[in-house]
């Protein structure tokens, strides 16, 4: 009789320093809103309080968590702004890559360098 064995690889900051990408994210998110003329330090107040609520409504760190903390910053500071939210803008967002959106691929070994 014949035995199945499943191996699960824990990634986060066991096997792969998760912690740079997630850095890098968050970096240049920060620099996108600060662009966009948003205050440095309240949209990491924002975006980190976004993020712990996501992570405690999904219970754990999924891939959405991130992404939709980071969009969900942005939609605020429009929403006090007065400013209308941009499609494109908001698309750009979804599009850094952060923790479990990478792809074992050329593109990785970019990012963690």
């Amino acid at each position: 009789m014949s035995k199945n064995y499943i191996i699960i690889f824990d990634f986060d900051d066991t096997l792969v320093d998760i912690t740079v990408v997630f850095e890098k994210a968050r970096h240049q998110y920060v620099q996108r809103m600060v662009d966009l003329g948003f205050p440095r330090d309240q949209v990491l107040d924002l975006l980190d309080r976004f993020d712990i609520e996501n992570i405690k409504k999904f219970g754990g760190f999924f891939t959405q968590c991130f992404p939709d903390a980071m969009v969900r910053t942005y939609q605020y500071f429009c929403s006090l702004t007065g400013r209308e939210e941009n499609e494109r803008i908001k698309q750009s967002i979804y599009r850094i890559p952060t923790p479990g959106t990478m792809k074992w691929n050329s593109r990785w070994g970019n990012i963690m360098n």
